[in-house]
């Protein structure tokens, strides 16, 4: 369902996706988010202890504000197997497959390009928060920003193993 032409995030702040999602690999192609005033934009705007898995986007256009994300924009669930694809942009804490994080991220990949104008900008996540954990995660592309700008991830608190970028990284400053 699309009101207005537009597509809606699914999970807010106030009533975050809390299930579990299994894309059986099935592809979503040319989905377009054009929302430049809302934060927790991506598929899923707010996750909270969901399990995402084996979902692919491609194709994919998203501008949003703050928190924005290919497949998730604020998660806090477990992510597995995902793949996103296409072209991002907002101001902060912005990521090819999540803005912000905080729980397990394991087997993703994101071959996108992002434009934003903030900090903590990440080819596959801006922000990843105190419980946030990136294994065996791959991103590809062209990654701009202001501050905190890395291929892989703009900024984290915590461990990121047996993951790569590959790609251009542009940014101001601890690029």
């Amino acid at each position: 369902w699309v009101p207005a032409g537009k597509w809606v995030p699914i999970g807010t702040k106030e009533n975050p996706f809390q299930g579990k999602y299994n894309g059986n690999s099935y592809k979503i192609f040319n989905l377009t988010i054009d929302l430049p005033e809302m934060d927790a934009v991506g598929l899923f705007g707010y996750t909270e202890n969901s399990v995402l898995k084996n979902i692919i986007i491609e194709k994919i256009n998203i501008v949003g504000n703050k928190d924005v994300g290919g497949l998730v924009g604020l998660n806090i669930g477990e992510i597995t197997e995902c793949v996103v694809e296409g072209e991002i942009s907002g101001s902060g804490n912005i990521g090819g497959l999540v803005g912000w994080n905080d729980r397990t991220i394991q087997g993703c990949k994101a071959m996108v390009n992002i434009l934003a104008s903030g900090s903590k900008i990440g080819g596959l996540v801006g922000w990843n928060w105190n419980n946030g954990k990136i294994k065996n995660c791959i991103a590809t592309g062209k990654v701009t920003g202001g501050f905190d700008v890395g291929g892989l991830i703009g900024e984290s608190r915590n461990e990121i193993s047996d993951s790569k970028a590959e790609g251009d990284i542009e940014g101001i400053a601890f690029v």
